[in-house]
């Protein structure tokens, strides 16, 4: 019986919860739209970002971290940079950024053209229910019991 419960909890335990990607919005004067971020996988996905200075769109993302990324413009070829004050979570939020819109086709090579200052916000991630395979072992453990105390 030990055995049982003891293969049970190993099998409950292997079962780590992940959260989903967190959608974030991004609102400043210069800078707007969205992103998804996914903590677990350092991964940025589902961008549309535009820059109001040079009316440049944002769809993709360079380098990505929790505490910032670099994008580039799919028109212009110019590169934003945002840091942000601490780094994205699971949990959501208002996070306030920084960074700058460098511009490479039309104004010289890497000429610093516009800074931006704002910030992102997010709902933050839903709590995931529990598994089938959860429920279905708590069930098994039950029973066990259930039979140990009539014997």
């Amino acid at each position: 019986m030990k055995k049982i419960i003891l293969l049970i909890g190993l099998l409950l335990s292997s079962f780590a919860a992940q959260a989903i990607p967190i959608p974030w919005h991004v609102n400043s004067a210069d800078l707007n739209g969205h992103f998804t971020y996914d903590v677990d996988f350092n991964l940025y996905s589902e961008v549309s970002l535009s820059e109001t200075y040079f009316g440049d769109d944002y769809y993709s993302i360079l380098t990505g971290s929790a505490s910032g990324f670099t994008a580039q413009s799919d028109y212009a070829g110019d590169i934003t940079t945002l840091v942000f004050s601490s780094p994205l979570t699971d949990a959501g939020g208002i996070i306030g950024f920084m960074g700058t819109t460098t511009c490479f086709v039309n104004c010289g090579e890497g000429l610093p053209i516009n800074y931006l200052e704002g910030a992102v916000a997010s709902k933050g991630a839903s709590v995931p229910e529990p598994s089938i395979i959860a429920l279905f072992a708590a069930g098994l453990l039950g029973l066990g019991f259930a039979r140990r105390r009539k014997s």
